[in-house]
């Protein structure tokens, strides 16, 4: 047996290079949030950046719920999914927040001419 070759050995037949199968939209949702809160803190994120990384967030949420309900039902642990929810329910509330400023600091400004 070569040393990539994976061994058939294991008493429960899962195989030791595969991902677990489920948590794709668990992962997604991390990958989301996560990357929505690194891109938060660059400068030159503007106004429709924002709306679409809001919209990103919201769609994070719906996939971590989803994912989360279906590893519930299939017995499996939903710690990933929590991870996923709460990244993105953080990020859209930071994202929402600096929205409405701008918005809100925008229209002042604009009020003054």
């Amino acid at each position: 047996m070569g040393f990539f070759e994976e061994s058939n050995n294991n008493s429960q037949g899962a195989s030791h290079g595969s991902p677990r199968s489920g948590n794709g939209l668990a992962i997604a949702s991390i990958v989301i949030g996560v990357g929505s809160l690194l891109l938060l803190w660059m400068k030159l994120i503007l106004i429709l950046l924002s709306i679409l990384f809001i919209i990103a967030n919201v769609a994070g949420i719906f996939m971590a719920v989803s994912a989360r309900r279906r590893n519930e039902s299939e017995g499996r642990s939903s710690g990933l999914a929590t991870i996923g929810l709460i990244v993105n329910i953080i990020s859209l509330s930071i994202y929402s927040l600096g929205f409405v400023a701008c918005t809100a600091c925008t229209a002042c400004v604009i009020s003054w001419f």
